[in-house]
């Protein structure tokens, strides 16, 4: 049988997509152990630029020490390093290990910049276990029991967990014989958290009990993954069948039994990276969505994400906090402008409707949001129409309306973005100013 660096290795390489490689290194046993498996077989990885990333959290005096000693240890090796400093700020009704989690997540997310990029994480068969175990707690179903995935998504690369098949035991056993030196979090010891309560005391009482029982939790974690495939295998095909632009048919979706409702939601909800609501919440919330009156626009909203029902369709968004929406900023159409974290507000120049090129030498032109009541004269019509009545006719849902920038000139409007060109500042021809909005990369 291999060696354990090897099967580790092997396990990477079984990923010819791969690129650059980075790793969540802490500096704990675990990614220790990983990141002397790959300095130590570095010539079976040629090609592959390999960084170790620590995160700072702030959380403990001694961080900045287990920082220093992590950047000795990865440069000792020749691999590059890379710390992250984080400023955690505690969300509403957040633990601080779940506010550290999703930061560290937030943190790996923006460095992955290509589809080959993989971030490596240490986690192994033990915290496969313990996770199983938490999913139980909470009432999970198979997918939640099926524990950690080796393998997902991750900002525009992927994450890859080379080491679940691994015990925590056989890395200990490595890292000696290899005379490794890690970083010991005293935190580890406290059980009034969940995961270290399992790991110090229940799964070792289990042990005792049932001797194997890490075993028979891993094979139950298994048969979960294999039900939870075929689920989504079933849900996926439906949801491709009911789904037009990550919009799903309201009238189609109700000729399912309910099961298959839940099964296609869930599905959809992951799909967008969205954590799941609780199970009562998610229940009740299906049947407001589906079974309210036509003439109602129900959402089922919970901490993580929200679906909307409108005009026969369902929508779903993240719930995060929001970008505030100045309430006048200027514009001189020459650059783009930053309308939050995440827009920007161009101009191009090209052929067709849009605003005349006279107008960009104009000292007068403001962006601005939906207040109400308001009116503009798009081009090619005659009078003036209520903005309500244009944002109507191209069929945007009302939670977006007051989202869109509208484009002033002077005191009137000139561009509605995304819906139209107004008089007296659009023309039509060759030599025209045409407005978009586009998502700034981060």
């Amino acid at each position: 049988m291999p060696s354990i660096d090897q099967q580790v290795i092997d396990k990477i390489l079984l990923n010819p997509s791969i690129g650059n490689i980075w790793i969540a290194f802490s500096g704990g046993l675990d990614s220790t152990a990983l990141l002397h498996m790959l300095a130590e077989n570095s010539e079976k990885l040629i090609g592959k630029k390999i960084t170790a990333v620590h995160i700072d959290h702030g959380l403990q005096k001694v961080s900045s020490e287990w920082a220093k000693f992590c950047g000795e240890l990865v440069r000792s090796y020749g691999i590059n390093y890379k710390l992250v400093t984080l400023n955690l700020e505690k969300t509403p009704g957040e633990s601080i290990e779940l506010s550290a989690r999703n930061a560290r997540y937030s943190a790996f997310e923006q460095l992955l910049n290509k589809s080959t990029d993989t971030m490596l994480f240490a986690h192994h068969a033990d915290d496969q276990v313990e996770t199983f175990l938490q999913q139980a707690m909470r009432g999970a179903g198979v997918q939640g029991l099926s524990g950690i995935p080796e393998s997902r998504k991750l900002g525009k690369g992927r994450l890859l967990r080379p080491l679940l098949d691994i015990s925590r035991k056989q890395l200990e056993v490595y890292a000696k014989q290899q005379h490794l030196k890690w970083i010991e979090d005293p935190t580890n010891q406290q059980s009034d958290y969940d995961r270290n309560l399992l790991r110090n005391e229940i799964i070792p009482l289990l042990e005792k009990r049932w001797p194997g029982a890490k075993k028979a939790l891993l094979r139950s974690a298994s048969h979960c993954k294999e039900a939870s495939e075929q689920i989504d295998a079933f849900a996926c095909a439906e949801l491709q069948r009911i789904c037009t632009g990550n919009l799903i048919d309201v009238a189609e979706l109700k000729q399912l039994d309910f099961i298959k409702q839940k099964n296609i939601l869930r599905l959809w909800i992951r799909n967008n990276s969205i954590v799941l609501p609780n199970t009562d919440r998610f229940e009740s919330g299906i049947e407001s969505l589906l079974n309210a009156k036509a003439d109602k626009n129900p959402i089922l909203d919970w901490d993580f994400g929200i679906i909307r029902r409108y005009q026969g369709m369902l929508y779903i968004d993240k719930i995060k906090e929001s970008d505030k929406l100045f309430k006048e900023k200027g514009w001189d159409l020459n650059v783009p402008v930053a309308l939050n974290k995440r827009l920007t507000l161009v101009s191009t120049s090209g052929a067709g409707i849009g605003i005349s090129k006279q107008c960009i030498d104009r000292n007068d032109i403001s962006i601005r949001y939906r207040q109400g009541g308001e009116r503009c004269r798009p081009f090619g019509r005659n009078g003036s129409h209520e903005l309500k009545k244009i944002f109507q006719e191209y069929q945007i849902p009302p939670w977006i309306r007051g989202s869109i920038p509208i484009v002033y000139i002077g005191g009137e409007i000139a561009c509605v973005v995304g819906c139209c060109y107004c008089r007296p500042f659009a023309e039509e021809g060759e030599s025209i100013i045409k407005i978009s909005q586009k998502l700034i990369e981060t």
